[in-house]
């Protein structure tokens, strides 16, 4: 009978320790949790949103003259594979309104943020609008939505 009341605290002390173990162990994964879910936290609403870069500049060497073609790069940084930018030109001629036809712009594979796109310049002042389409569900939840929608224009004036 003593052997079966050792026998019995050998194991009770035994899973004594093993259940100290086991809620230190349970103590550390859930720090790790609660830092690792704070710091995701910080990543979605500051560090990537928390400013917008953008930029619109000529890639081409071409002289900005009419007849010639412009190619040119719009960057909207921060940026995600699903976003988009949709594209106009428009010929600003006396007494004549062009014809508006939009483009959506999409960024290639590596160039995250850069929309390249051109057009042939029609006449003395163009004007360009960039109109950001933001469709990431991190952008959407997050201060870039105020961007989706919102028209950039800049003027390209012929030498």
């Amino acid at each position: 009978m003593k052997k079966i009341y050792l026998l019995a605290l050998l194991i009770a002390i035994t899973s004594c320790g093993n259940n100290s173990e086991l809620e230190n162990q349970i103590g550390e994964l859930q720090h790790r949790n609660d830092s690792l879910t704070k710091i995701l936290d910080e990543y979605q609403a500051k560090y990537v949103y928390e400013r917008v870069f953008i930029k619109h500049y000529k890639t081409n060497s071409e002289p900005k003259k009419i007849g010639n073609l412009y190619q040119g790069e719009f960057v909207f940084v921060p940026d995600v594979r699903n976003d988009k930018v949709e594209f106009v030109a428009e010929s600003i001629r006396k007494n004549e309104k062009s014809e508006l036809r939009s483009v959506v712009l999409e960024t290639k594979s590596g160039n995250y943020g850069a929309y390249p796109f051109e057009f042939t310049i029609e006449s003395d002042t163009t004007r360009v609008y960039f109109k950001p389409i933001i469709r990431d569900s991190l952008s959407l939840r997050n201060q870039n939505v105020g961007y989706d929608g919102t028209t950039i224009t800049d003027i390209i004036i012929a030498n």
